[in-house]
Parts: structure tokens; C-alpha cells; sequence
């Protein structure tokens, strides 16, 4: 297509491209038989051509006349008749109005809502009917009924309608008669196209379809359209053919794809290449075209007329016609060469391939290029035209390019295959250790099904490059020597096959060196979307037409109206070339218009702590400097130990815009010219405009805010959040919050967010002003809350006082939410409520929690509001949590410890009817219990922390402050201890060690011997330094590993040890305990779990280096109440927890673990965290392959 519908430039660095972001996968260097590629080029039809050709698709069946829509078979009768075909509007045009279109409708204030009620009378059928029964009024009121946006339909639809009349009125003053189709909406009411013409002269009077004129359609179908071959190439040249066209890309997943669409007889032209990687397989020429023949009667459409064998230019082939289901006659020829099988088809309607010559000129026109042989002693030294790398081959290599480059070569008199692979891997963010990435590159290899066994192995360099040389032996026999060669982002695969290892193998693989990259005269470029200019000896240009279509075509999505955008704009370009493999992103950004940067280091200089980088990060290299123009840069090149791989980093910054350049390379090969250029010539553009971010908006922010121009004011609405005010601030300030507007859209959220603002002010005036909108907002109770809030956020004791006094005069009503919701915990503190941890409508309360010094000063005034039903549990959970701090003395809770002490006896009755009234409805759902009952209490849904628990736990925070003096305490924490409710045995557990109270002996070993608490009790003591308690039986690895994958929700139902197995995560070497486990009792299989790294020696716990993190300590991150929710993307393989791999019990269990193993070891590093990701059923995934293969293997 020669447009661009959409922005092309990204928003992210991430998922904008291929090339961004990248890892090495399992699938990288994995070959997987050729047969579902070549079923799915045989049996499929190209979707875009089908799309426009017909009407019926596939093999669906066809229930209309004509197997076509109506625009396209007027074009076909016009060119059968051999008359003039053209438009009576441009596509590139139409297209601009629609976007145009679409963003009128977003600033239409006068739009409709889309109507959902499906009213028959003006549904997509009616429409029809009134189109074929010519009534055009009822036409007109259909659109109308339909339209939900006039400010649309103006550009949409009556500006197209001028269009078109416009060019229609054109053509006929010509003197030529023209027969004109247009869609119907186009056509009634005023402004449709008929009345226009009428307007400008004509007369139009409607014609009625006669019969003569259906049978006259048969007559004209089979008129065929005269067309013109021309010789087209394939783009590596290895096929040439005539077509009446221009070949496209198609939309080929696994195969390169061209095809070629004749709308005019209803025809098309397609070339599949599908590579087979057949000597791989051990597979001959002959061989794949009998694999071929075999997978033709289910995956060739319809029914075979003719087949034959065929050859082209050395290559076997098969000639098949078919008729299709729906009639229609196509033609097939396959060709097989030693690296890919190309199918040339051709299809069109009827007997059109079978009838005329076009068929045999195309297929008769095919050549296919011949490699020479190979010749002893004759070998060559070959070079990609860019260059890269330099090795020595048989002859000119076969090259292609299907997400990773490869070049091959046979010599046939020794049955070697010899061949260079390059994967380029993109990365911006992190270096792995090259010893490392070699492995991913080896596994990935050595997974594909025709290799056997590995032979050795070794990591070496060559020529200073990180290099692993391997052998394989194949499941033919034959011999693999394979070295993996890391050079920068380039991932080089050097191979050679062979029925026995013979000395070439060796000197092709030691043949090959890396070599520079060849590029040619550096060009001068401008960027206009991301305002740059540089010179580059390549970019990746493009001639295609922009065309901005919002995305989803729906003006529903958002409420952005042009112009009110508060000047932030982030955009990425990722320039890429396919041949070398190199990339360099081009990030662009730029604050907004009321946004002031704090901390100006990051750009105006570099240093560690600014860029965020770990120890472990090496700065190779840092410049900073000062362009013409004043645009100051940062140039830096960072790398990691154990990696030779670098990434340069070029941080530019002028009045409010910053760029970033980035390229992986190498700490060996001299950078390219075109990275080299690009960076050094690299100049932001001369009419970029901005803001200092370093200096204060507010000035033009309430200039805007205040302004009479709408567009203005609802740009500094968006920015708001942006906006840092000072206390010079505070009179603009008060005059937005005062005369902000009901009529304000959001009017509520506006104020709040204006009241946030004032709290961000630390001054007494400020504190009053707040103090003066809750007073004057006493009808809206969002509102005082948040006065509320912004008093207790400026955490003064001026703003603490006033808040006091007014919470105490005329306490606000507290709405929306229940005493006890979700409770958090915090570390050491009793669980608190949503008022505290609030949810909308208490959020008042927070500030409260967040500065426990502070209101413990306003305290002994906020206490008689527990005199409130409200405000009593709240404030009682405020008194729990700063108790567990140590903050209250007995002496400030002695007038409220009755009232408690008997709330706390009541709340405990009720819990333990509540447990009874549970316990008699659990043995009446008993009785009808159904098997798969057992997977929901195996999530412990019975043991949950219930808000009777919460509440009695808070009752013990409070209470415990009494417990030396008063036995009444004592007692009721010993009936709780000797109670039922687990949960809250061990939450008062914690807090009775942590104050230095006494508890049951037994506590301790009894929650120690509970797999769901054994684990929990182990962390939390460790937490108080407190891990002398924990008891010495249950001190073991195993028992805490156990633990730690039971107390999961939901948890097992089963869990069964099965071994331990060594393992090295970094520098760090232990091992890793491995399980099976099963969801439910009646799952039929099992799954493994796993619990690591721990130390080597079963007796101890801990590493002795404290910087490691320890299974116990790394598997806190892992908790999780989904039990799929993984850390790492596709298969969660990680350590603590049970995974999702299923154990083949006709599998060796031994096997099955150390893959399960390597998969979790990968997954700790950054760059293979992915490399598993997809590779789901590799092991099954070709089962099902024709046996015929694993015969001839």
C-alpha cells in the first residue's frame, strides 16, 4: 500500500518494534519440520486478495448470484467492455476526510449517544431494501436515524458527495458518456450527490433492472480482459516470472510470500517459499518431493483433475490443477530445491486459469537460479554485499532472510552441508554474561528433533570474540560441528553437517571472522515528526502517504479535543536495517507546559545515582558536552560484567525537549559508519520549541486556567497534575477554587485536585483556607473530606489542630464504606481498616495513620468521637496501630478500658455463635457435597481472616497495654489462645513476642507443626530477631520448603518430595528441592513444584553471604493470592513455587527435573527470562508429522 493509515512513530520504547526489546528464544535457532508450513501454503487462500476479489470466502458456501460485491463487479464489466475505468474520488483524500472526520466528531459537543436498541425499521436491512426498492426518502431517514455526529457526516458524507458530483460533472464535459456507481448513503437528501447534479444542469430519472439484463450478465462474465506480462523478480533474485502486474509482500506467518490480484478477470498470482531445512533432516531433493505429493490430496482445495511431475532448471517439481468446491479451476506448480520448496499458483474464477493463455504464460515463464557445483580445492571466500562477516564456502551460498539471516551451501560429492546463521538480538535496558547467552544459543539448537545427542562442548573466544564450540551427532548418524559466536546484538550460528566428521568442518568453521559492516555515502535527513536532523549513510525511508485514522474508528474512546493538550509528547523511532542487523532508537520527549523538574542531574550531566544504575553496571565510557544551539548532551557507553556487549546511550537536552539515542554494540569491533554518523552528527532541530523545566509554570498555568479562550483553559485543566505550586501561589490559587464553575466539567474531581494543591502549601494561611472551604462545602461531602485530607498531608500542628477542632465540633459523616473491609497489614502493627487504609469516601482519615506523632497530639480530643458508631471502630484500630508502636500509655485509654474490655467479651460471643451457626450450615452442605468442592477448601477459604477476627485482634492491640494490671486482659486473650480461630491465635502470637508478653508454651510447636503457619512463623520471627524460638524439629529444609508451597492460595491438595538437585545462581551454588504436587484429589496428573536456591548442606538455612538472597528470604516476593500469577512472561518458571509443568509418567522422572531445572536457572537471568516464552509443546508439537519422515530418518 503506498499509505500509512496510523502513526507509525510509538509512544514507548517498548512493543514498538521487533527490533526493541528483544531476547533470544527457545525458537531462535530451534528447526522444526517443514510439513504444517507447506499444509497451511497449499490449503490457504491470501486473505487480502480474497478480501477484495469475492464475495464468499475460503470454502464457505456461497449463496449469491454473483461471487462478488457490487463496486468491484462494476469495475470488472467496465474493463471487460473495454472502457475507461476511474474514480470518482481519491482514495488518499477520502481517507484524510475520514480522520478529519473522526476528529471533528470528538470536539461535536452536540453528538449523540449510539443507539443500542436494534430498532428493526432503520437496521442495515432496511437500508437495502430501500436502496433496491429506489426510496431514497426512506434512505435518507434511515442515515439520519443512524447518524450520531453532524460535524461527521459533514466531512464523511457531504464533503465526499461534492467530491464525487464535482468529478462526475469533470468527466461528462468531456463529451464522453459515464456510468457512475456510488455507495447509497451517498445518494438522497439535499445534499446527495443526485440533487447536486440536478443543481448543476442534469437530469436524472431512475432506470429499473429488466430480465434481459440478468441474462445479459452470463454474456459478460465470460468476456475476458486482455493483460500485459511483464518479467518480475523475486527480491533475492533466485526466481524470476511474468505477471500482468506488480508482485506484494503477502501476509505469509511462517513462509515469504508475493502475490499478484487481476481485479479485472477476478484473478490472482501467488508465490509461496517455504524452507525446509531438509538436510537437516537428512532428506534429499527427491525425497521432500515425495513428502510433498504425500500431503496434496487433503491439503490441495476441492478435487485434483491432473497431476504430474515436472522439473525447472534442475529442480523436481509437481504440476496439479484442481477444481475447487464452488467451481472455480487452479493451477499449482511446486519446485523443490535443496534448502525451500517454492508454490507458484495461480486462481480465478470458473474455467478463466483452464480457458486462456495466461495460465501457461505464467507457469511457462518461471526460472529458477542454479547454484554450480561445488569443486574440490576450488573453495571461495564469501562476504554478504554489506558485509558483517567473512567465511569460505563451496560455492555462492544460498541466502534468505526469514527472521533470522541464513546463508548455505552444499558440496554434494561429500554429502556436507554447510552453513551461517545470524540472529540479531535487541536489547537496550541490560547485558547478560556471554557465557550465558552462548548457552541459550546451544539449547536452543540442541532442542531441535533431529539432533540426538550432544558430543562436547567448550567456551573459548575467536579472534577475541565470546565463542562455544559443540558437537552433535543426529538421529541419522550423521555429525554436527556447530560454534556459537556472539559479536554485540549479531548472534552468529557457524554449522556444518556431515555423514562422518571430516576435516572441512573444521576449516569452514575456522574460516569464518567478523568483518566491518560496508555501508555507503552518507546522506543528509530530516525527521519532521521527531524534529531532528542528521547524516547517515542509510535510513529507513519510506514513500508512503500519512494518514492519521484514529485507532478503533470510533470517536467513543476518547474526549481529546485538539489544542487542549498540555504539551507533553513522547515518541520512538526505531531506524533499522534488515541486511546488517543494526538499530539505533530515537526516543523523543517532551514535559509538559506546567511541569517543573526538580532534580535537574539527569539532564544536565551524568552520574550513577541519577541514571539509576546497579553495581554491577560498567561505565566504559561518559562525555557531556554543549552543542551549537545550546543543546547539552550526555554521551555514555555502559556494559556488565561477563559481557562483551555495550550499549551507548546519548542523552540530548534543549529548553524542555530531550532525546535519547541508543545502540547495542560490542567492546571489540569498531562502531559502523552509520552508527558512528548517527551519533556524531545527530542534531536536534533548530525550530524546536519548550519551556525551561527548571523554572516555575504556575504563572502561565493560571494565566491559562483564567483565560476566556475554552481552548486554553481546558489545556491547563489537563496539566493540573503536573503542576508544583509555591506559596506565592496561594491568592491564584484561592481564586480558582472560588471561582471554579458548576458548569466545570468534572466540576468535583477539579476541586479536589485545586484542594490537593493547596495542601502541598505548608503555611498557616494555607491551613485556614482549607479550613475555610470545608465550612463553605458543608453540602458536599467529597469535598470536606478532602479539606479534611489536605490538612492532615501538610503534617503540621497548626493544620493537625485545626482539623481537631473541626472533626470535634461537627464530625462529618462517614459514607461508603464498612467498619472492616480488606485489612493490610504493616510490619509489627495490628491489621487496619479501610479507614485507615481507606477506600472512597474516608480517605480523611489517612493522614492520621501517616503521622502517628502527630496525632498522638490531637489524640485525647479525638477520643470522645468513639462515642460514635462510625468513628468507634475506626478510631479504635488508630488506637491499635499506635499501641503496637508503643506510642500510647495506659494511662490515656483508662477512661474508654471498661467500655472496651466489654465490647471486646460481646465481640468474642458473637464470633463463637457465629462459628457454631457455620459449623451446623458446613454439615448440612455436606450431604450434597460434589467432588469438585475439595478444589475450593483446598484454597483455605475456610480459614480466611474474617472481620470478627480483625476486630478482636484490634481489641487485643488495645487492650494489651493493660495486661500486667489487669487480670480481666489476661483472661481474654487466654480464651482466645484457647479458641478455634487459628489466624488469630497467631496474629496475637506475633504481637504478644513482639511486646515481651507471655504465651502458651505450646503456641510455638504448634504452629510450627502446621504446614500452612510453619513457614509464616519462620519468616515473622526472623523479621523480630526473634529466630531462636523457632522450634529445632521443624528447623529443616524440607519441612520449611513444604511449608512455604502450602501456605499458597489456593494450595495443593497433595504434596509429595521427590529430590534435590544442585544448582548455581550466579555466583551462588546450592541447591533446589524439587516436588509433585496436585491441585485436587481427583487431578490425573501431577505437576512439579520446586523451593530454592538453598545452601548445599541440608542442616543449614541460611547463606553464609548475607547479600544473597535465600529461598525464605526471595520467596516473599513470590506470594501471591493467584496461584498463576508468575514473575517471568509465558511459562512462570521460577523458584518457590508450584509450577505448571505436568510430569510424563512414560518420561524419565530424572530427565524431566533437570530440564525442569535449567528452565528455572534461565529464568533468572535478564535476558532469558524469555527464552521459554511460547514453547509450550516443543516435545509434541510435530507427533502427528506424516510417518513417512521419521521412515526415510
Amino acid at each position: 500500500s503506498k499509505y500509512d493509515l496510523g502513526n507509525s512513530y510509538g509512544y514507548s520504547p517498548y512493543g514498538m518494534s521487533r527490533y526493541s526489546n528483544s531476547y533470544f528464544l527457545k525458537s531462535s535457532l530451534l528447526f522444526s519440520r517443514y510439513i504444517p508450513s507447506l499444509e497451511r501454503a497449499l490449503s490457504g487462500n491470501p486473505s487480502s486478495i480474497n478480501n477484495l476479489l469475492y464475495r464468499s470466502y475460503g470454502n464457505d458456501a456461497s449463496d449469491f448470484e454473483e461471487d462478488t460485491y457490487l463496486d468491484m463487479y462494476i469495475y470488472q464489466c467496465g474493463k471487460k467492455w473495454g472502457k475507461k475505468v476511474a474514480g470518482v474520488e481519491h482514495y488518499g483524500e477520502s481517507m484524510k476526510l475520514m480522520g478529519e472526520a473522526y476528529q471533528d466528531a470528538m470536539k461535536d459537543r452536540g453528538r449523540k449517544t449510539p443507539r443500542y436498541d436494534r430498532d428493526d425499521d432503520y437496521s442495515s436491512g432496511k437500508l437495502q431494501e430501500a436502496y433496491r426498492t429506489g426510496n431514497l426518502d426512506w434512505l435518507d431517514t434511515i442515515n439520519k436515524y443512524n447518524s450520531q455526529s453532524e460535524a461527521f457526516d459533514e466531512k464523511f458524507m457531504y464533503r465526499r458527495n461534492e467530491i464525487q458530483s464535482s468529478n462526475i460533472d469533470s468527466i461528462l464535459k468531456t463529451g464522453q458518456s459515464l456510468f457512475v456507481g456510488v455507495g447509497a448513503a451517498h445518494l438522497p437528501g439535499n445534499r446527495g450527490v443526485i440533487e447536486m447534479l440536478r443543481r448543476m444542469g442534469y437530469k436524472l430519472r431512475p432506470v429499473k433492472m429488466g430480465a434481459r439484463d440478468s441474462d445479459h450478465k452470463t454474456q459478460v462474465e465470460k468476456i475476458r480482459v486482455p493483460v500485459n506480462f511483464t518479467t518480475r523478480y523475486a527480491r533475492d533474485s533466485f526466481f524470476r516470472a511474468d505477471i500482468p502486474g506488480k508482485f506484494y509482500p503477502g501476509e505469509g506467518d511462517d513462509h515469504d510470500e508475493l502475490q499478484y490480484a487481476d481485479m479485472a478477470n477476478g484473478s490472482y498470482y501467488r508465490v509461496m517459499r517455504i524452507e525446509t531445512n531438509s538436510w537437516m533432516w537428512g532428506q534429499s531433493t527427491q525425497r521432500v518431493r515425495a513428502v510433498a505429493d504425500s500431503l496434496l490430496y487433503e491439503n490441495i482445495p476441492g478435487r485434483i483433475v491432473k497431476k504430474s511431475v515436472i522439473s525447472r532448471d534442475g529442480y523436481p517439481g509437481i504440476e496439479i490443477v484442481n477444481r475447487t468446491r464452488r467451481g472455480d479451476m487452479q493451477r499449482y506448480n511446486l519446485y523443490i530445491t535443496p534448502y525451500e520448496i517454492l508454490v507458484f499458483k495461480m486462481s480465478g474464477t470458473g474455467d478463466y486459469v483452464t480457458l486462456g493463455t495466461e495460465a501457461d504464460r505464467f507457469f511457462s515463464s518461471i526460472r529458477l537460479k542454479n547454484y554450480p557445483p561445488a569443486t574440490a580445492g576450488n573453495w571461495k571466500k564469501f562476504s554478504p554485499r554489506y558485509g558483517g562477516f567473512e567465511v569460505s564456502m563451496p560455492h555462492e551460498p544460498f541466502a534468505a532472510n526469514r527472521s533470522r539471516w541464513t546463508f548455505d551451501a552444499t558440496d554434494s560429492s561429500t554429502g556436507t552441508n554447510y552453513r551461517v546463521i545470524r540472529n540479531d538480538v535487541h536489547n537496550f535496558w541490560f547485558t547478560d554474561q556471554d557465557s550465558f547467552d552462548l548457552s541459550m544459543m546451544d539449547e536452543s539448537f540442541a532442542s531441535s528433533e533431529f539432533i540426538d545427542k550432544k558430543l562436547s562442548s567448550g567456551y573459548g573466544y575467536t579472534n577475541g570474540y565470546p565463542s562455544l564450540d559443540a558437537k552433535y551427532r543426529d538421529k541419522s548418524g550423521a555429525v554436527y560441528r556447530v560454534r556459537f559466536l556472539i559479536q554485540g546484538a549479531h548472534y552468529y550460528t557457524i554449522l556444518s553437517r556431515a555423514p562422518k566428521e571430516s576435516a572441512a568442518q573444521a576449516e569452514f568453521i575456522n574460516s569464518f571472522s567478523i568483518q566491518p559492516f560496508r555501508y555507503g555515502n552518507t546522506q543528509p535527513e530530516k525527521d519532521t515528526t521527531l524534529k531532528f536532523t542528521v547524516r547517515t549513510p542509510w535510513i529507513d525511508r519510506t514513500d508512503k502517504e500519512k494518514i492519521n485514522i484514529p485507532s478503533g474508528y470510533s470517536w467513543e474512546a476518547t474526549e481529546d479535543e485538539p489544542g487542549t493538550g498540555d504539551g507533553s509528547l513522547s515518541r520512538v523511532r526505531m531506524v533499522a536495517n534488515d541486511s546488517t542487523g543494526e538499530v539505533i532508537s530515537v526516543s523523543y520527549s517532551r514535559i509538559s507546559d506546567y511541569e517543573t523538574v526538580k532534580d535537574s542531574s539527569l539532564l544536565l550531566g551524568f552520574n550513577r545515582d541519577s541514571w539509576k544504575l546497579d553495581s554491577a553496571r560498567i561505565v566504559r565510557s561518559s562525555q557531556t558536552g554543549t552543542l551549537p544551539g545550546g543543546v547539552r548532551y550526555s554521551d555514555v557507553v555502559l556494559s556488565d560484567s561477563g559481557s562483551s556487549r555495550q550499549i551507548r546511550m546519548k542523552l540530548y537536552y534543549v529548553n524542555g525537549n530531550a532525546f535519547m539515542l541508543m545502540n547495542q554494540s560490542d567492546t571489540l569491533t569498531q562502531a559502523s559508519s552509520f552508527v558512528n554518523n548517527f551519533f556524531d552528527s545527530f542534531q536536534p532541530a533548530d525550530s524546536l520549541k519548550g519551556t525551561d523545566p527548571f523554572a516555575s509554570k504556575t504563572t502561565r498555568f493560571f494565566s491559562d486556567f483564567f483565560s476566556s479562550d475554552t481552548i486554553l483553559h481546558k489545556k491547563a485543566v489537563r496539566g493540573i497534575d503536573q503542576l508544583v505550586v509555591g506559596e506565592t501561589d496561594l491568592d491564584n490559587l484561592n481564586k480558582a477554587i472560588s471561582t471554579l464553575s458548576y458548569k466545570e466539567k468534572s466540576y468535583i474531581d477539579l476541586k479536589k485536585t485545586l484542594l490537593d494543591k493547596l495542601s502541598d502549601l505548608k503555611s498557616p494561611k494555607a491551613s485556614d483556607l482549607l479550613k475555610y472551604y470545608y465550612n463553605a462545602t458543608a453540602d458536599t461531602l467529597e469535598l470536606q473530606y478532602a479539606s479534611l485530607s489536605g490538612l492532615l498531608s501538610q503534617k503540621t500542628e497548626y493544620a493537625f489542630r485545626i482539623f481537631r477542632d473541626l472533626v470535634v465540633a461537627d464530625p462529618p459523616v462517614i459514607s461508603g464504606s464498612t467498619p472492616y473491609v480488606n485489612y493490610s497489614g504493616t510490619e509489627n502493627m495490628v491489621y487496619s481498616t479501610d479507614a485507615v487504609m481507606p477506600s472512597t469516601g474516608t480517605s480523611f482519615l489517612y493522614g492520621l495513620r501517616d503521622s502517628l506523632q502527630l496525632t498522638l497530639k490531637i489524640l485525647p480530643d479525638l477520643l470522645p468521637l468513639m462515642n460514635l458508631d462510625d468513628y468507634e471502630p475506626r478510631l479504635r484500630t488508630l488506637l491499635g496501630m499506635m499501641a503496637d508502636s508503643n506510642l500510647i500509655k495506659p494511662k490515656l485509654l483508662e477512661p474508654w478500658y471498661n467500655k472496651m474490655m466489654l465490647q471486646a467479651k460481646q465481640q468474642l460471643k458473637k464470633k463463637l455463635i457465629g462459628e457454631k451457626q457455620a459449623q451446623i450450615a458446613t454439615a448440612e452442605l455436606q450431604k450434597d457435597r460434589r467432588p469438585a468442592d475439595d478444589y475450593y477448601d483446598a484454597s483455605g477459604t475456610g480459614e480466611e481472616y474474617s472481620a470478627s477476627s480483625t476486630d478482636l485482634d484490634v481489641y487485643v492491640s488495645v487492650l494489651l497495654p493493660f495486661y500486667d494490671k489487669q487480670p480481666q486482659v489476661r483472661s481474654f486473650i487466654a480464651q482466645l489462645f484457647a479458641g478455634n480461630d487459628e489466624m488469630l491465635k497467631y496474629e496475637i502470637l506475633k504481637r504478644m513476642i513482639h511486646h515481651g508478653k507471655p504465651y502458651p508454651d505450646t503456641m510455638l510447636n504448634h504452629f510450627a507443626s502446621l504446614d500452612k503457619y510453619r513457614f509464616r512463623l519462620y519468616q515473622d520471627l526472623k523479621e523480630m530477631d526473634r529466630s531462636t524460638l523457632f522450634p529445632v524439629a521443624q528447623k529443616t529444609q524440607l519441612s520449611l520448603a513444604r511449608s512455604l508451597l502450602l501456605q499458597r492460595s489456593p494450595k495443593p491438595d497433595t504434596l509429595v518430595y521427590l529430590t534435590r538437585m544442585d544448582a548455581k545462581v550466579g555466583k551462588q551454588e546450592g541447591v533446589v528441592l524439587f516436588f509433585k504436587y496436585k491441585m485436587r484429589k481427583d487431578d490425573v496428573v501431577w505437576k512439579i513444584a520446586n523451593v530454592g536456591l538453598m545452601p548445599s548442606d541440608g542442616s543449614k538455612l541460611e547463606f553464609a553471604d548475607a547479600d544473597f538472597a535465600s529461598a525464605w528470604s526471595a520467596a516473599g516476593g513470590y506470594q501471591s493470592s493467584s496461584y498463576y500469577d508468575y514473575e517471568y512472561g509465558g511459562r512462570g518458571y521460577q523458584m518457590g513455587a508450584p509450577g505448571s509443568t505436568k510430569i510424563n509418567e512414560e518420561l524419565s522422572l530424572d530427565e524431566q527435573l533437570k530440564k525442569e531445572l535449567k528452565r528455572i536457572l534461565f529464568s533468572t537471568h535478564k535476558s532469558g527470562q524469555m527464552f521459554f516464552y511460547g514453547s509450550d509443546g516443543d516435545e509434541e508439537q510435530y507427533a502427528d508429522s506424516v510417518d513417512v519422515i521419521a521412515e526415510e530418518n
